[in-house]
């Protein structure tokens, strides 16, 4: 048995994560306290910005793509299966990407600036994916906001 430093009960060892550091073994938070804060630190503005910054710093976001390739190259078929997974539960997702990069190849529809902060390089966000080609061209931060914005009112 041992008190969690947060909440103060007394729980079993089991509830708490292991940590080599301390003297028993044994972190001071119980994981359900534990858990309860990385949800709060993950939600926070103040960590978003940070890790926005972090990933603007010079190679970085090079890292984390070389990370995503080992991932495609070391197991293929298990990212073909999740790319198989998606793609058939979000048919008119994957239908809207691809006739619009279609369209870009082809020159019929232009990449323009970030309608928010005139960042040159963008990605293109569909309000509504039954219109392909009416999309709002958002820079990677601005993009990530609308998503994240929306799952938290999701959430509410």
């Amino acid at each position: 048995m041992k008190i969690c430093h947060k909440c103060k009960e007394e729980k079993g060892t089991d509830k708490f994560h292991k940590n080599k550091h301390a003297s028993d073994g044994l972190n001071f938070w119980c994981k359900e306290c534990r858990s309860l804060c990385a949800k709060d630190q993950i939600k926070s503005e103040a960590r978003r910005e940070r890790v926005r910054k972090h990933m603007d710093e010079p190679g970085v976001r090079h890292r984390y793509n070389v990370r995503n390739l080992r991932y495609r190259h070391n197991d293929p078929k298990k990212y073909a299966q999740r790319v198989k997974e998606y793609s058939e539960r979000n048919p008119e997702k994957v239908e809207a990407r691809r006739l619009l990069r279609n369209a870009i190849r082809r020159g019929e529809v232009k990449r323009t600036v970030c309608c928010v902060c005139s960042h040159p390089k963008v990605d293109a966000h569909h309000e509504d994916y039954s219109r392909p080609y009416d999309v709002l061209w958002l820079c990677k931060i601005h993009h990530s906001r609308i998503h994240a914005d929306r799952i938290a009112a999701l959430r509410k």
